[in-house]
């Protein structure tokens, strides 16, 4: 509408000029027609309106699902068989000559000669985003069991053409999940949890679980599957001792379903893990005067670490070192070796009866002081600080008004450069004085503790008690930090080695097939000025008046 008002206003200014200024007559009818045309191009232009264009030419694109789960279990070729062979014949004939595929599974890619169905997840979102570029019709191939399909947009799960290929019924059992301890002590009880998915087994199926240790058997249980379902067990078992000469190994574990019958699938029967065996503790801790503190802390390392921990203690001086738990005595030797195999190091007593087991510490070392002439005894409440330090966040939420006093506290030295954990009031008022200090040099990290009376909070219980536990855990977990890459490092080997077989488990479809709906592309409304005929038409019509007033003498 725009553009007709505009050449109407045009063709009437352009006939004023001539019938009505240059008076030419009815001669000069064919000029302004010249003339209207000219400036009824340039006015467009000026007001720039939106033309539309087509877009019902826009080729189809197809996204075909290239995971695991999308090929054979017999394809021994590589292939994927000969369900692949069916899904891309399937995508081919959808996308004709024109259209575009795109695999999708971990991330988008266009489809490649010899491509096979090997992505480890099925993500469709990012190869929507992709189609969307492309403006034309989209097509889904899949076998449904799409990860991320509550997070597609509503218009594109109506509109979009969906095309399952689904698994047939089968009988399938498939190890699902394995969790270890990233630390394991030789000698010391483990557990091991592992989930088993059935599928399609009959009311008195059962399965055999194996936890298998190097290529030794360490546990083994049955499990009733039933119907199918998801079933959760804990294989306890005694790892072996590292080989004679080393004091810790890395080792292999695998979790392994058998005994079903007909077993369609069973690439998903096995899971890997790994951990780390050590003839020692990866904590040890020693006290030569016990007390409420140093029983609560190492009870709370026990549950809150998930690695072995040691304890011993001297009830005499000149006394031998004694196992914490049993009381039973234990050779110096052996705590020294429990001392040097240690990640991180707890000395809890006096200065000269720990300092010697406080050396051989190789990377944590947490050092806290019995009561000593030197402190200062009264009840010294947690003063809030904001005091940056590697724990800073243990007691967020926590107020310090629910956490009962300390007995005593030690002055630090004036010049000390340790980061502060926890301050201290004296009865509330004074200046604060550090509860929780802590330092780092190269690979070896030190936590003090200048206190005593730590163990109240854990024994009042509620937020106090998980104020205790949250701090033990952070400082732990600082003091263990480079044992936590190590552990990083092994759990990236782990699912290295799983990689892709969540696809091959039984799941729930998550997309049916669809006809989808057909929508007429509207297209984009795109600028005039984009237009290169709207300029050549206004230099045409002034190029064509300018002769035609020239042969007839005018200017």
């Amino acid at each position: 509408m725009l553009v007709v008002a505009v050449g109407l206003a045009a063709l009437a200014a352009a006939l004023a000029v001539y019938l009505l200024l240059e008076k030419v007559g009815a001669a000069g009818i064919p000029l302004a027609l010249l003339r209207a045309a000219a400036w009824g191009c340039l006015a467009v232009l000026l007001l720039d309106p939106g033309c539309q264009r087509s877009g019902g030419t826009a080729p189809p694109v197809v996204l075909l699902d290239h995971s695991l789960s999308m090929s054979d279990p017999g394809a021994a070729d590589g292939t994927g068989g000969a369900r692949w062979r069916a899904a891309l014949d399937t995508a081919r004939a959808i996308a004709g000559r024109r259209g575009q595929i795109l695999l999708f599974g971990a991330q988008p890619v266009a489809l490649r000669d010899g491509a096979r169905p090997d992505a480890p997840a099925t993500r469709l979102v990012p190869a929507w985003r992709e189609a969307a570029a492309f403006g034309g019709p989209v097509t889904v191939v899949t076998d449904g069991e799409v990860d991320d399909a509550r997070d597609l947009p509503p218009d594109f799960l109506r509109t979009a053409r969906v095309v399952v290929l689904p698994r047939a019924s089968r009988t399938d059992v498939g190890v699902a999940g394995l969790d270890l301890p990233v630390a394991l002590r030789a000698g010391d009880t483990a557990t091991a949890d592992v989930v088993l998915v059935a599928a399609g087994t009959g009311p008195t199926a059962t399965a055999t679980l194996e936890l298998i240790e190097g290529t030794r058997v360490v546990a083994r249980t049955k499990v009733a599957t039933g119907a199918g379902g998801s079933f959760r067990r804990e294989l306890r078992f005694v790892p072996a001792a590292p080989p004679a000469g080393s004091d810790r190994e890395l080792r292999r574990y695998e979790a392994r379903a058998s005994g079903v019958r007909q077993d369609a699938e069973p690439r998903d029967d096995e899971r890997v893990g790994f951990a780390e065996v050590a003839r020692t503790s990866a904590i040890a801790a020693f006290s030569d005067s016990p007390d409420w503190d140093y029983r609560t802390l190492t009870g709370t390392l026990q549950r809150t670490s998930g690695v072995p921990v040691s304890a011993f203690v001297r009830v005499a001086p000149e006394g031998p070192w004694r196992d914490a738990g049993s009381l039973r005595p234990v050779a110096q030797s052996a705590v020294e070796a429990a001392a040097r195999g240690a990640s991180l190091v707890v000395v809890h007593g006096t200065p000269q009866g720990t300092s010697a087991l406080a050396a051989l510490a190789r990377h944590g070392l947490w050092r806290w002081t019995a009561p000593r002439p030197g402190e200062i005894p009264g009840d010294w409440y947690v003063a809030p600080s904001d005091a940056p330090s590697p724990v800073g966040d243990a007691l967020a939420g926590v107020r310090a008004d629910s956490l009962p006093p300390l007995e005593a506290l030690a002055e630090p030295p004036a010049d000390s450069t340790e980061w502060t954990a926890v301050a201290a009031r004296l009865g509330r008022r004074g200046r604060a004085w550090p509860v929780i200090v802590g330092s780092e040099q190269g690979p070896h990290r030190m936590v003090r503790v200048l206190g005593s009376g730590l163990w109240r909070w854990a024994s009042k219980g509620g937020v106090a008690a998980e104020g205790y536990r949250s701090l033990v855990a952070a400082l732990t977990d600082w003091l263990l930090a480079e044992p936590a890459r190590e552990g990083a490092a092994l759990a990236a080997r782990r699912d290295s080695l799983n990689r892709g077989l969540d696809e091959l488990l039984p799941r729930p479809h998550t997309l049916e097939s669809q006809p989808g709906i057909r929508v007429a592309a509207a297209g984009e409304a795109e600028p005039l000025r984009h237009f290169p005929w709207v300029y050549g038409a206004a230099l045409g019509a002034l190029v064509l008046e300018w002769i035609a007033r020239r042969r007839r003498g005018m200017r």
